[in-house]
C-alpha cells in the first residue's frame, strides 16, 4: 500500500490559513466528536472555518457553527465534496472516495491528508463506510457472474411459431421473415458484500448470503446498535426488484454468519436513502415512489412525507424536546426545515434552517446543498 507523505509544515500554515477562508458552497464542514445535534439548525451564511484539513483543531469553548453553539469537545474540518459516506476512526475523520484514475476506491483521512486504498474484489459496489468496535468497514455490493446460458431456435421453430397464435400468424405473413440468431445470456447477481480492516492495511472480504438465495447490498452502517442496513431484492440479478431495508447484526456478518434481524421496513420502487443516529438509537430512511420514511432500529416510526424531496436528517435537544429535525425540498423548489417527534409533524419552517446531517453517533456533515454523496464502484 502506498500512502501520500505527511503534509510538512510550511504546508500545514498555508493549509490552516486558507481553511479561515468564508466557506465555499461547494465544500462540506464536518463536525467532529460533539454530542448530537451539536449544531442544530444553524445556518452556514459568511461562516468562516476554525480548522482544515491541514490543522484540525478543536473549537474553544463558546464558538459557534453558524448560529448555534458547540461545545469544547467538537472539531470542524473542512471537506472537499465528492465522497460518498464518512466515519470516525481512530481519531481520524475518514471519507469514502474515488481514487484519482476513477478506477478504485480510496479512504482519505480529512485529519492528516493521507489517502488509503481499499483493497475490495472486483466488481465491488462501495455504498457506505462505518465502525464496528475497532473494526473498519465499507459496505456494497458486488454483481457476480453465473454460467452462460445460449438460446437458440431449433429446427421445428417455425413450425411451433405457425400454431402461436394471431400474433404470430402476422409475423410470418410479413415478407421479411426474421432470422432467428442465436442468443448468449450471462446471469450477474446482486450479492450484498463487506470489506473491513482493523489497520487500513490488510483488508478481508465478506459475502453476506441471504437464507433464501435472494439478493442485496449493504447500505448503512449502524455504529451505535452495531447494525448493517441492507437493501433486499426478490431478484438478484433484477436492480429494481428491492422490496425491503433490513437489519443484520454486524458482529455476526464480520464473523462469517449472517444473523439477520426481524425488523424490516417495506420498499416500494426505491431504496435506502441514509442512516442517522439519535441519542435514543438508530434510524434507517427510505425513499420510494410512496415518498420518504424514517423508522429507528425499535421499530417506531419516526417520520413519513409524500410532498418534498429529503435533503438532511439531524435529531436535535429544541424548546420542543427529543425531535427530528428534517431539511426538505418541495416541487416549486422552495426549502424548509420540519420537525418530528414520535412521529408525527409538530412544526414547519418555510426556511432552509437545516444545513447538516448526522451521520453517526460523533459525526455531522453541514453544507448548503445538504446530504451529496453517491456509491464508488
Amino acid at each position: 500500500m502506498t500512502t501520500e507523505p505527511p503534509t510538512a509544515p510550511d504546508e500545514a500554515d498555508s493549509a490552516s490559513s486558507a481553511a479561515r477562508r468564508p466557506l465555499s458552497r461547494r465544500r462540506f464542514l464536518a463536525i467532529v466528536g460533539g454530542t448530537a445535534g451539536a449544531v442544530g439548525v444553524a445556518g452556514l451564511t459568511g461562516r468562516s472555518l476554525l480548522a482544515g484539513p491541514g490543522s484540525p483543531a478543536p473549537v474553544a469553548t463558546g464558538q459557534t457553527a453558524g448560529s448555534a453553539s458547540v461545545d469544547s469537545s467538537t472539531e470542524i474540518v473542512e471537506v472537499e465534496p465528492g465522497f460518498a459516506d464518512a466515519t470516525v476512526w481512530n481519531g481520524q475523520l475518514l471519507t469514502l472516495r474515488a481514487d484519482s484514475t476513477g478506477s478504485g476506491i480510496v479512504l482519505r483521512s480529512e485529519t492528516d491528508g493521507q489517502e488509503h486504498p481499499v483493497d475490495a474484489p472486483p466488481d465491488f459496489t462501495a455504498r457506505c463506510i462505518g465502525t464496528i468496535d475497532e473494526t473498519l468497514v465499507v459496505g456494497g455490493h458486488m454483481y457476480i457472474e453465473g454460467e452462460a446460458i445460449t438460446y437458440e431456435a431449433g429446427p421445428d421453430a417455425l413450425e411451433l411459431l405457425r400454431y402461436a397464435g394471431a400474433e404470430a400468424a402476422a409475423l410470418a405473413s410479413q415478407p421479411g421473415m426474421p432470422e432467428f440468431e442465436r442468443h448468449m445470456y450471462t446471469p450477474r447477481r446482486m450479492a450484498a458484500s463487506l470489506v473491513a480492516t482493523d489497520d487500513l492495511r490488510r483488508w478481508e472480504a465478506t459475502e453476506i448470503a441471504f437464507p433464501d438465495r435472494t439478493g442485496g447490498s449493504v447500505a448503512g452502517v449502524l455504529e451505535r446498535t452495531g447494525s448493517f442496513a441492507l437493501d433486499h431484492y426478490e431478484s438478484p440479478e433484477a436492480a429494481d426488484s428491492n422490496f425491503e431495508a433490513t437489519l443484520l447484526d454486524a458482529r455476526s456478518a464480520l464473523g462469517g454468519v449472517a444473523a439477520f434481524d426481524t425488523w424490516v421496513l417495506p420498499v416500494d420502487h426505491g431504496l435506502i436513502w441514509g442512516v442517522t443516529s439519535a441519542d435514543w438509537g438508530d434510524i434507517v430512511i427510505v425513499a420510494d415512489r410512496r415518498g420518504v420514511r424514517a423508522m429507528d432500529d425499535r421499530g417506531q416510526h419516526i417520520f413519513e412525507f409524500e410532498d418534498a424531496f429529503l435533503y438532511a436528517v439531524q435529531p436535535i435537544v429544541s424548546e420542543f424536546g427529543e425531535v427530528v429535525a428534517v431539511g426538505t425540498l418541495g416541487a416549486s423548489g422552495v426549502a424548509a426545515t420540519r420537525l418530528f417527534r414520535d412521529g408525527e409533524e409538530i412544526l414547519s419552517i418555510d426556511d432552509a434552517l437545516l444545513t447538516s446531517h448526522q451521520i453517526g453517533p460523533t459525526l455531522s456533515l453541514t453544507a448548503p446543498a445538504g446530504k451529496i454523496g453517491g456509491a464508488m464502484t
